[in-house]
């Protein structure tokens, strides 16, 4: 059957901060997490993503904090799965950690190690734990609030039941405040003192396992991957299509995720025995965990614009409709015509900032590693993340195209002297500029202020009709910052920032004032402008950014150069019959060549 030969298993909680409180760690112990992760390879975004509020990495979506006990494990616990309080074994939570997002939904986790077990003297033991046993204890440490499991846990110093969910629920309370819990369940509660306001925990925390056996067939890794990541005793049975739902990246590899947690299961070679024990452990729990808290995030915060749209939006259709066009609805003309627009600007708002968390927080690919990138798809494609985000922005966006259509198609608006008189007052503005702020947040980068990938989409396509409509030039600039891994990897993201910046300064220096420059990824860029004239451009461009970037580096004493690789293009649009992309390949192959010259930190 096969042996444990590592395992790692940490379970989280998700919940929502309540109130329009700033996300802030109240309680002692918690520090900002500024551990540099796994491999350094996880893209740029997804490291910057949970940096701690005023800290110099962040992209305003999250915050990241980590539990420090001066010595020893969090809590130390004793294991009694038999109804005569017996002792099976004593573990350790040895860590815990939380994840506080922009969008309010939070993520609460810790970890178990250390697994004892207690002989027929009442003394620990060394003996390992089987894989069996890890199945059963899975199945009831992952459960918070079923009352027959009460039982099941104590302190190790303590008398008593101890009630995972309502350590959970405190530990929560105390750090970040007022919560509300994802799925809970009512048979279980914590009351909130002083107010003794009772706080329904959560049913189920989600399970994340990393696990590496020794002589296991990957017949029998199927079956255990499914019971340990959904927390299941082995008395459920195995779906018939259960390998369907799981993913074989390597030989020796499962992946396997699902709504009630994920995980990577390995079974070891001789050759890379100590990789997988000690290497890949520490990988998969700091780089692919962060990996599966972002998918987690995409997914409740999607769970959670949806109640916001039941809660905020009436289900009366009477309520879209004007009562200067339908004068026939009685809701309507009971209706005040504010009330109308009010709704317009509410879903507007609703609107927008989905789309502003869309373009902060998902991403073609999240890693510069492929395996990295492809868990990350996998997760997202479990979780239906895509299918959420397309259902939620077609059903809004078309109620506020008709909102938006009814307001604009009021016969009696601007005979109303109320509502005129309402538009131009200071509510009116702050509603207005509130709306500006948001739309042009949706196509800014946020390290940069450069106009972020979403941008590029919306406006190139824009920028070439004009050009060829009018009988311009086109300029069209692909480049790519060199080396930007090799200073990430050994001098700190902070001085791969700095160096970014700094590439973003010659790429200004060469283009011209009116141009629109889009940073596209990490370290890739575009420039679109127009041109008067094709002859000498190219040659103008090349010399002002070797200029400046010759300006940049010289006693700069840093030890590594900014550079960047390009590929301007021009192109009279007047007998061109292809569109911008045909384009913008001409320009990303010119680049790349370039950069073969000039970059020897590339990645082929």
């Amino acid at each position: 059957m096969g042996n444990i030969l590592k395992n790692r298993t940490r379970y989280i909680v998700p919940f929502m901060a309540v109130g329009d409180k700033k996300l802030e760690i109240n309680g002692s112990g918690w520090v900002n997490d500024m551990t540099q992760r796994g491999e350094h390879d996880v893209y740029q975004y997804i490291i910057d993503s949970v940096c701690p509020v005023g800290g110099i990495l962040q992209s305003h979506i999250g915050q990241s904090y980590r539990y420090e006990k001066n010595e020893g494990p969090v809590l130390s616990l004793l294991y009694c799965p038999k109804s005569n309080g017996t002792a099976a074994f004593e573990f350790d939570i040895t860590d815990m950690g939380l994840y506080l997002f922009e969008s309010r939904v939070g993520f609460f986790w810790y970890e178990t190690g250390d697994f004892r077990p207690i002989d027929t003297t009442g003394s620990t033991t060394d003996a390992i734990l089987s894989i069996d046993e890890l199945v059963l204890f899975n199945s009831k440490f992952k459960e918070l609030n079923y009352g027959i499991n009460a039982k099941t846990f104590k302190r190790s110093n303590a008398q008593g039941p101890f009630t995972i969910g309502n350590w959970a629920a405190r530990v929560i309370l105390d750090a970040v405040g007022d919560v509300s819990f994802f799925a809970s369940r009512t048979n279980t509660i914590y009351k909130h003192d002083p107010d003794n306001n009772p706080l329904y925990v959560p049913d189920k925390a989600l399970i994340y396992n990393y696990i590496a056996f020794e002589d296991m067939d990957m017949d029998s890794l199927t079956a255990y991957a499914y019971h340990l990541t959904k927390g299941y005793k082995k008395t459920y049975r195995v779906p018939k299509d259960i390998e369907d739902r799981m993913r074989f990246p390597f030989g020796n590899v499962l992946w396997y995720a699902c709504n009630e947690g994920a995980g990577y299961y390995v079974v070891a070679e001789e050759d890379n025995r100590n990789f997988i024990r000690i290497g890949m452990a520490v990988n998969f729990m700091s780089d692919y965990f962060l990996l599966y808290i972002l998918a987690l995030n995409n997914r409740y915060s999607m769970i959670r614009f949806s109640e916001r749209i039941g809660r905020e939006l009436p289900s009366d259709e009477a309520a879209y409709l004007s009562p200067g066009i339908y004068p026939d609805m009685k809701a309507g003309i009971d209706r005040e015509q504010k009330d109308l627009y009010d709704l317009e600007q509410k879903v507007t708002r609703l609107v927008t900032e989905i789309n502003v968390f869309i373009t902060k927080n998902l991403r073609a690919s999240v890693s510069y590693v492929e395996h990295q990138s492809d868990f990350y798809d996998y997760l997202t494609d479990v979780f239906r993340v895509n299918e959420s985000i397309a259902s939620l922005t077609t059903g809004v966006s078309a109620l506020q195209r008709l909102l938006a259509q009814v307001v604009e198609t009021e016969r009696f608006f601007d005979n109303n002297e109320e509502m005129l008189s309402w538009r131009k007052n200071s509510e009116y503005a702050r509603v207005q500029q509130e709306k500006e702020v948001l739309q042009s947040e949706i196509y800014k980068d946020e390290l940069t202020g450069l106009i972020n990938q979403k941008g590029y989409l919306r406006f190139a396509g824009d920028i070439f009709r004009e050009a060829k409509e009018q009988n311009k030039i086109l300029f069209i600039c692909s480049a790519d910052m060199n080396g930007l891994k090799h200073i990430n990897d050994n001098y700190g993201h902070e001085e791969g920032n700095r160096a970014i910046r700094g590439c973003i300064d010659i790429l200004k220096h060469a283009a011209k004032e009116e141009d629109m420059i889009f940073r596209t990824g990490g370290d890739e860029f575009v420039i679109l402008g127009f041109r008067d004239s094709i002859e000498g451009e190219e040659e103008r461009f090349s010399a002002a950014a070797e200029e400046k970037k010759h300006m940049l580096n010289d006693g700069a004493d840093l030890p590594y150069e900014i550079a960047v690789s390009y590929g301007p293009i021009l192109q009279d649009l007047s007998d061109f019959y292809g569109n911008i992309d045909d384009l913008f390949r001409q320009s990303d192959n010119k680049m790349y060549a370039m950069k073969v010259l000039r970059d020897k930190y590339r990645r082929d």
